[in-house]
């Protein structure tokens, strides 16, 4: 046998243990770190989840109020096509109405533009107005419950003095 002296021996216990050490930590609390590493993680993203819910309660009531008033054109998605001409009409000729414009035609268009998130239906109107009644009847368009939204507008004298406008008008809708 060899002989081993003190210091060898100390220098060997030492080298042995540094192994050991490294061979634990590796194989034992590395997989514990990393696991506690995973579950302080998933804590996280569950208390940023827990906070968005609150958040979310907290203004509860003022989303409600908000999708009470984007309710109808949710509704109207599932309405037949002829519905919806109908209704966009009787629409338009509200306003007109209310605006106290002269409807000349109203002819809606019977191609019906379909894109990824919604459905245009357009409609050529033509309408004699002064000035005033036509600023209204452009403002109740702009401002209607339905998404309403001039896509062509020709605005031309009727007489020589400008005191009655004609309006050739191209209005389409978009429902989603």
């Amino acid at each position: 046998m060899i002989k081993i002296n003190r210091r060898e021996k100390i220098l060997i216990y030492a080298g042995a243990g540094l192994i050991a050490i490294f061979l634990i930590n590796k194989l034992f609390l590395s997989v514990i770190r990393s696991s506690m590493n995973t579950m302080k993680s998933r804590i996280t993203s569950e208390e940023a989840k827990l906070k968005m819910g609150i958040e979310f309660q907290k203004r509860k009531d003022a989303m409600l109020a908000e999708y009470k008033g984007y309710e109808a054109y949710l509704k109207e998605e599932k309405m037949p096509e002829a519905d919806i001409f109908a209704k966009f009409l009787k629409e338009v000729e509200g306003i007109a109405r209310e605006s106290r414009v002269s409807i000349l035609t109203l002819n809606p268009q019977n191609k019906v533009e379909e894109a990824d998130s919604y459905r245009k239906f357009t409609a050529e109107l033509k309408v004699e107005a002064s000035m005033e009644e036509l600023y209204d009847f452009l403002y109740r368009v702009q401002n209607s419950k339905l998404l309403l939204k001039i896509d062509r507008m020709s605005v031309t004298s009727k007489d020589e003095l400008g005191s009655v406008l004609r309006l050739d008008v191209s209005i389409s809708i978009a429902i989603l």
